[in-house]
């Protein structure tokens, strides 16, 4: 019974941009479930810091998670990779772009490698290393990977699916800051179109 309300409260955080999956792929694949669900906790602490806003506690859970998920999923397994996400997005959020940036450059690569170029969470990563790019300055670097991410979107999500039209709306944030305003208006048309949400700047979600 308490694996089923922690998997309960998991599955609650799957609509924020931290999305940290509560994924038994590591059981299936023939992990100790023990591993596993430390793995979750950790991972449950993590997001919970982070959304308490305690960025500094949860950096150091997160660097936690990603060790152990190494250790007990291999490092290309989809869950490693996520907490390799969840690690730069805590990064990220302490500004500490250096060390977020080759993190989630890697996570993408490894991302296209393991889930292919069009899975929704490899597009996750594209859209959160535009972010780290973005927060630092570097708009001709962040825009066109802004872009494909909202192509591939269109595509592989559909014009109208909430993390699509994130997707208008973070280009068109980019676009204004390099004083392009009309352009990021045509984007920034999303907010009064149904099924808008605020952005995420972070989104570490699944797509």
């Amino acid at each position: 019974m308490g694996m089923v309300r922690s998997a309960a409260r998991w599955m609650s955080h799957s609509a924020i941009a931290f999305t940290l999956w509560a994924s038994l792929a590591g059981v299936v694949s023939g992990q100790s479930a023990t591993s596993a669900e430390q793995w979750q906790a950790l991972n449950r602490r993590v997001v919970e810091a982070y959304q308490a806003g305690q960025v500094n506690e949860a950096v150091p859970l997160a660097e936690q998670a990603l060790e152990l998920a190494r250790q007990a999923f291999g490092p290309h397994h989809p869950d490693t990779l996520q907490s390799m996400n969840n690690l730069a997005t805590v990064l990220n959020s302490q500004g500490r772009y250096g060390e977020a940036e080759p993190l989630l450059r890697e996570t993408l690569q490894l991302r296209r490698e393991v889930l292919g170029p069009r899975h929704p969470n490899t597009l996750t990563s594209m859209n959160n290393l535009a972010s780290v790019l973005d927060h630092q300055g570097r708009y001709g670097e962040a825009e066109p990977l802004y872009r494909e991410t909202l192509q591939l979107r269109r595509e592989v999500l559909g014009p109208r699916h909430p993390n699509t039209l994130q997707s208008m709306n973070n280009l068109a944030f980019a676009l204004d800051r390099q004083g392009r305003y009309g352009e990021a208006e045509r984007h920034r048309q999303v907010e009064r179109r149904p099924g808008w949400r605020k952005p995420e700047w972070s989104n570490i979600s699944p797509g």
